[in-house]
Protein backbone atom coordinates (compact mmCIF):
# COMPACT_ATOMS: atom_id res chain seq x y z
CA UNK A 1 0.00 0.00 0.00
CA UNK A 2 1.25 3.48 -0.91
CA UNK A 3 -0.26 6.45 0.97
CA UNK A 4 -0.35 9.82 -0.83
CA UNK A 5 0.53 13.13 0.81
CA UNK A 6 -3.14 13.94 1.43
CA UNK A 7 -3.10 11.08 3.99
CA UNK A 8 -6.36 9.77 2.53
CA UNK A 9 -5.60 8.30 -0.90
CA UNK A 10 -4.04 4.84 -0.98
CA UNK A 11 -2.84 2.75 -3.91
CA UNK A 12 -2.64 -1.00 -3.56
CA UNK A 13 -1.27 -3.69 -5.84
CA UNK A 14 -0.40 -7.38 -5.67
CA UNK A 15 -2.30 -10.66 -5.74
CA UNK A 16 -5.88 -10.43 -6.96
CA UNK A 17 -8.37 -10.42 -4.12
CA UNK A 18 -5.75 -9.07 -1.72
CA UNK A 19 -5.78 -5.44 -2.87
CA UNK A 20 -5.11 -4.01 -6.36
CA UNK A 21 -6.84 -0.63 -6.63
CA UNK A 22 -7.22 2.97 -5.47
CA UNK A 23 -8.82 3.43 -2.06
CA UNK A 24 -9.77 6.64 -0.27
CA UNK A 25 -10.23 6.90 3.48
CA UNK A 26 -13.01 9.28 4.62
CA UNK A 27 -10.62 10.82 7.15
CA UNK A 28 -6.86 11.17 7.33
CA UNK A 29 -4.93 7.96 7.91
CA UNK A 30 -2.92 7.53 11.09
CA UNK A 31 -1.71 3.97 10.54
CA UNK A 32 -2.04 1.07 8.11
CA UNK A 33 -1.59 -2.41 9.57
CA UNK A 34 -1.39 -5.74 7.74
CA UNK A 35 -1.92 -9.43 8.30
CA UNK A 36 -0.49 -11.81 5.71
CA UNK A 37 -3.35 -11.09 3.30
CA UNK A 38 -5.45 -8.18 4.61
CA UNK A 39 -5.14 -4.50 5.53
CA UNK A 40 -6.74 -2.31 8.20
CA UNK A 41 -6.70 1.49 8.28
CA UNK A 42 -6.75 3.50 11.52
CA UNK A 43 -7.76 7.14 11.04
CA UNK A 44 -6.63 10.13 13.09
CA UNK A 45 -10.15 10.23 14.58
CA UNK A 46 -9.61 6.86 16.28
CA UNK A 47 -11.87 4.87 13.97
CA UNK A 48 -11.01 1.84 11.90
CA UNK A 49 -12.30 3.31 8.63
CA UNK A 50 -11.39 0.58 6.14
CA UNK A 51 -10.37 -3.06 5.94
CA UNK A 52 -9.89 -5.19 2.84
CA UNK A 53 -8.31 -8.41 1.65
CA UNK A 54 -8.79 -12.00 2.78
CA UNK A 55 -11.86 -11.98 5.07
CA UNK A 56 -10.62 -15.02 6.97
CA UNK A 57 -7.46 -13.13 7.95
CA UNK A 58 -9.05 -9.81 8.91
CA UNK A 59 -10.27 -8.43 5.58
CA UNK A 60 -13.89 -8.19 6.80
CA UNK A 61 -14.85 -5.24 9.03
CA UNK A 62 -16.02 -6.27 12.51
CA UNK A 63 -19.54 -5.24 13.54
CA UNK A 64 -19.75 -2.58 14.80
CA UNK A 65 -16.56 -1.01 13.39
CA UNK A 66 -14.10 -0.20 16.21
CA UNK A 67 -14.05 3.41 17.45
CA UNK A 68 -12.04 5.21 20.10
CA UNK A 69 -9.00 3.26 18.94
CA UNK A 70 -5.52 4.33 20.04
CA UNK A 71 -3.57 1.61 18.22
CA UNK A 72 -3.93 -1.48 16.03
CA UNK A 73 -1.79 -4.62 16.19
CA UNK A 74 -1.67 -7.63 13.87
CA UNK A 75 -0.20 -11.07 13.48
CA UNK A 76 -0.38 -12.91 10.13
CA UNK A 77 -3.98 -13.98 10.76
CA UNK A 78 -5.84 -11.43 12.90
CA UNK A 79 -6.08 -7.81 14.04
CA UNK A 80 -6.44 -6.27 17.51
CA UNK A 81 -7.75 -2.73 18.05
CA UNK A 82 -6.85 -1.24 21.45
CA UNK A 83 -9.43 1.34 22.56
CA UNK A 84 -8.87 4.38 24.76
CA UNK A 85 -11.24 3.05 27.42
CA UNK A 86 -9.24 -0.17 27.74
CA UNK A 87 -11.48 -2.22 25.50
CA UNK A 88 -10.07 -4.62 22.93
CA UNK A 89 -11.68 -5.55 19.61
CA UNK A 90 -10.34 -8.54 17.66
CA UNK A 91 -11.18 -9.94 14.24
CA UNK A 92 -9.73 -12.41 11.78
CA UNK A 93 -8.94 -16.11 12.18
CA UNK A 94 -10.58 -17.25 15.42
CA UNK A 95 -7.93 -19.89 16.15
CA UNK A 96 -5.01 -17.49 15.93
CA UNK A 97 -6.18 -14.45 17.89
CA UNK A 98 -9.32 -13.30 16.10
CA UNK A 99 -11.46 -14.49 19.00
CA UNK A 100 -11.10 -14.08 22.77
CA UNK A 101 -13.04 -16.52 24.97
CA UNK A 102 -15.36 -14.67 27.40
CA UNK A 103 -13.48 -15.82 30.48
CA UNK A 104 -10.20 -14.61 28.96
CA UNK A 105 -11.76 -11.29 27.91
CA UNK A 106 -12.89 -10.77 31.51
CA UNK A 107 -9.27 -11.14 32.63
CA UNK A 108 -8.15 -8.80 29.87
CA UNK A 109 -10.51 -5.93 30.67
CA UNK A 110 -11.48 -6.46 34.32
CA UNK A 111 -10.19 -4.91 37.53
CA UNK A 112 -8.17 -1.73 37.92
CA UNK A 113 -5.79 -2.72 35.15
CA UNK A 114 -5.57 -1.22 31.67
CA UNK A 115 -3.84 -2.65 28.63
CA UNK A 116 -0.41 -1.06 28.31
CA UNK A 117 0.54 -2.70 25.02
CA UNK A 118 -0.17 -5.80 22.95
CA UNK A 119 2.56 -8.08 21.59
CA UNK A 120 1.73 -10.29 18.59
CA UNK A 121 3.28 -13.63 17.80
CA UNK A 122 2.64 -15.69 14.68
CA UNK A 123 -0.40 -17.49 16.09
CA UNK A 124 -1.41 -15.52 19.19
CA UNK A 125 -1.38 -12.21 21.05
CA UNK A 126 -0.41 -11.26 24.60
CA UNK A 127 -1.50 -8.10 26.40
CA UNK A 128 0.67 -6.40 29.02
CA UNK A 129 -1.65 -4.83 31.60
CA UNK A 130 -0.64 -2.06 34.00
CA UNK A 131 -2.19 -0.12 36.90
CA UNK A 132 -2.50 3.62 36.24
CA UNK A 133 0.20 3.34 33.61
CA UNK A 134 2.69 1.82 36.05
CA UNK A 135 4.30 -1.54 35.31
CA UNK A 136 5.17 -2.22 38.96
CA UNK A 137 2.04 -4.34 39.36
CA UNK A 138 1.61 -5.34 35.72
CA UNK A 139 0.48 -8.73 34.46
CA UNK A 140 0.07 -10.60 31.16
CA UNK A 141 -3.04 -12.00 29.48
CA UNK A 142 -2.52 -14.08 26.28
CA UNK A 143 -5.00 -15.54 23.80
CA UNK A 144 -4.91 -17.45 20.52
CA UNK A 145 -3.36 -20.81 19.67
CA UNK A 146 -2.30 -22.27 23.01
CA UNK A 147 0.79 -24.16 21.86
CA UNK A 148 2.35 -20.98 20.44
CA UNK A 149 1.81 -18.62 23.38
CA UNK A 150 -1.97 -18.30 23.49
CA UNK A 151 -1.93 -19.65 27.03
CA UNK A 152 0.50 -19.54 29.94
CA UNK A 153 1.64 -23.11 29.46
CA UNK A 154 5.09 -23.84 30.78
CA UNK A 155 5.43 -27.41 29.60
CA UNK A 156 4.71 -29.43 26.46
CA UNK A 157 1.31 -28.98 24.89
CA UNK A 158 0.22 -31.65 22.45
CA UNK A 159 -1.83 -29.97 19.69
CA UNK A 160 -4.01 -33.09 19.54
CA UNK A 161 -5.09 -32.35 23.11
CA UNK A 162 -6.54 -28.92 22.26
CA UNK A 163 -10.23 -28.44 22.85
CA UNK A 164 -12.74 -27.72 20.08
CA UNK A 165 -11.87 -24.00 19.99
CA UNK A 166 -8.08 -24.61 19.89
CA UNK A 167 -7.76 -22.20 22.80
CA UNK A 168 -6.88 -24.24 25.87
CA UNK A 169 -4.79 -27.36 26.42
CA UNK A 170 -5.66 -30.27 28.66
CA UNK A 171 -3.13 -32.31 30.66
CA UNK A 172 -0.79 -29.34 30.92
CA UNK A 173 0.36 -26.97 33.61
CA UNK A 174 -1.24 -23.56 33.24
CA UNK A 175 0.19 -20.92 35.55
CA UNK A 176 0.26 -17.16 35.91
CA UNK A 177 3.39 -15.10 35.45
CA UNK A 178 2.76 -13.13 38.62
CA UNK A 179 3.03 -9.36 38.87
CA UNK A 180 5.67 -6.80 37.90
CA UNK A 181 6.18 -7.68 34.24
CA UNK A 182 8.24 -4.82 32.82
CA UNK A 183 8.60 -5.92 29.23
CA UNK A 184 7.15 -8.56 26.94
CA UNK A 185 8.71 -9.69 23.64
CA UNK A 186 8.02 -12.42 21.10
CA UNK A 187 10.03 -14.21 18.43
CA UNK A 188 6.87 -15.27 16.65
CA UNK A 189 6.50 -18.63 18.40
CA UNK A 190 7.18 -17.92 22.07
CA UNK A 191 7.22 -15.01 24.51
CA UNK A 192 9.69 -13.73 27.08
CA UNK A 193 8.40 -11.78 30.09
CA UNK A 194 10.97 -9.67 31.93
CA UNK A 195 10.16 -8.98 35.59
CA UNK A 196 11.27 -6.03 37.70
CA UNK A 197 13.69 -8.03 39.88
CA UNK A 198 15.47 -9.57 36.86
CA UNK A 199 13.59 -12.84 36.46
CA UNK A 200 12.84 -13.92 32.88
CA UNK A 201 9.93 -16.26 32.16
CA UNK A 202 9.21 -17.89 28.81
CA UNK A 203 6.04 -19.46 27.45
CA UNK A 204 4.94 -20.67 24.05
CA UNK A 205 6.31 -23.26 21.64
CA UNK A 206 8.86 -25.26 23.59
CA UNK A 207 11.32 -25.97 20.75
CA UNK A 208 11.46 -22.29 19.72
CA UNK A 209 12.19 -20.75 23.10
CA UNK A 210 9.04 -21.38 25.10
CA UNK A 211 10.91 -23.36 27.75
Amino acid sequence: VALESDYKTMWTWGAEGKGCTKKVSPTKVKKIVTTDSAFAVLSITGSVTMVWGNPEHGGAMPTPPPTGVVDIFANPYAFVALQADGGVVVWGDRKFGGFIPPERYALLTGGNYSVHTIVPSTFSFAALKSVNGSLLNSTVVPWGYAEYGGDLILQDCNPHELDATNILCSNTTVVGLGMGIQRLVSNGYAYLAFKAHGEIISFGFREYGGN
